[in-house]
């Protein structure tokens, strides 16, 4: 699985502290992503452009 720092930056972000909404972001972003952990589709998942 390829990803890029500030893709997982929005993930930890958006997730706010939560372990539990960590893991469930992470558990929709695998798909959604196809195995690329990329800014623009984790902004895309979180619904935005940029943090």
């Amino acid at each position: 699985m390829d990803s890029d720092e500030k893709a997982v930056y929005m993930l930890a972000k958006a997730a706010n502290g939560s372990l539990r909404d960590s893991l469930s972001l992470l558990d929709t972003a695998i798909p959604f992503c196809n195995g690329e952990f990329t800014e623009k589709n984790i902004a895309l998942l979180l619904g935005g452009t940029t943090f």
